[in-house]
């Protein structure tokens, strides 16, 4: 198949590019959650609001939130699996190795190079999906716990700009278990909304980021429900094969401290993993997790690419495969070799 990629952007003006700057700096200095909040700032760039009517009500001015990036231009590479991978996959397996495919490619393309290398099978039944394209649905779901349906009912008034609403909503929900940690990253948003002399580009991008705030714990709370559903059933039924498939979305909240226990538990019981749309960062902390909480356990990272590096150095062995990616992998790892199969 080929590797694509979409180059888009859009320009700021003076007064957006202040505001947007003022909280890259701040985010920049933050102790926890680092990552989480610049991600969410990366993500505002790609929204932006039409100007608002001098007859507007305060929040009618981010209503018309649109996608306004422009298309610059997309490429698209050659990328074929090597000669004999699955015959190495299938010879590793065989040295009862346990084999986790961590990888930037989407879902799809993720579960079908899997059944091409043999590391997902038809005996793998049931496939575990835990997928954001199917969790990550503003829209009720059949099992929705009362903390989802609240998070739910949340984002509906945020999208209304109902803030008096939302305030009384957040302190009727907040004696739901494992409502108000949630709850309290909105009410003190809402509290610097409500500021006055805030401009209208500042309260936009504070509805933004309450926005994503609620949807990224819709998102976690539903993550944990399947991932504990699917923990009891690996559980019950050991033998055959599971294998479990995730995206990078929801691979975000397995590593949440609360819900990593039970992924673990899962991937260890599972026959296959695949990991997919992952960042470089999400490879290493994957890597690590086994690493740090399976004591007696040696793990093995292989990558031909610069976005293995941090995953190569966390495991206790680094291999690099040489590729057309460049040398990056080979000169991070501690072992180089010119082609996966000669992992045989």
């Amino acid at each position: 198949g080929l590797r694509t990629l979409v180059f888009a952007g859009r320009r700021l003006g003076d007064e957006e590019y202040a505001a947007w700057n003022a909280r890259y700096e701040a985010a920049q200095l933050l102790s926890e959650g680092r990552d989480k909040a610049l991600l969410q700032l990366a993500s505002s760039i790609e929204e932006c609001h039409n100007e608002p009517d001098q007859q507007s009500a305060l929040f009618d001015v981010t209503s018309a939130y649109r996608k306004c990036l422009e298309l610059h231009g997309v490429t698209a590479l050659e990328d074929k699996l090597q000669v004999n991978v699955g015959d190495t996959i299938a010879q590793l397996a065989r040295a009862m190795i346990k084999i986790w495919v961590l990888t930037g490619d989407k879902l799809e393309t993720a579960i079908n190079i899997g059944y091409a290398t043999a590391l997902l099978g038809s005996e793998m039944e049931p496939l575990h999906r835990i997928s954001s394209a199917e969790l990550g649905t503003e829209s009720e779901l059949p099992g929705d716990t009362p903390l989802q349906k609240a998070i739910q009912e949340a984002l509906q008034l945020v999208h209304a700009r109902d803030m008096p609403a939302l305030e009384r909503h957040m302190r009727t929900f907040t004696p739901l278990p494992g409502a108000p940690p949630i709850f309290q990253q909105v009410s003190a948003m809402i509290a610097k909304i409500a500021k006055p002399g805030a401009s209208d580009h500042a309260i936009a991008m504070d509805l933004s980021s309450c926005e994503g705030r609620l949807k990224e714990s819709l998102l976690r709370e539903r993550v944990r429900v399947k991932l504990s559903s699917i923990d009891s059933l690996t559980a019950r039924h050991r033998k055959g094969g599971h294998a479990l498939v995730v995206d990078g979305p929801c691979l975000r909240a397995c590593m949440e401290p609360s819900i990593r226990a039970t992924f673990l538990n899962v991937g260890v019981r599972c026959k296959s993993v695949v990991c997919c749309r992952v960042t470089p960062s999400q490879k290493a902390e994957v890597t690590l997790l086994v690493k740090n909480n399976m004591p007696g356990q040696i793990t093995l990272a292989i990558g031909d690419g610069a976005n293995d590096v941090a995953m190569i150095h966390a495991a206790h062995i680094g291999v690099g495969i040489r590729g057309k990616e460049g040398q990056q992998a080979v000169l991070a790892s501690d072992y180089a070799l010119p082609r996966f199969c000669f992992l045989e």
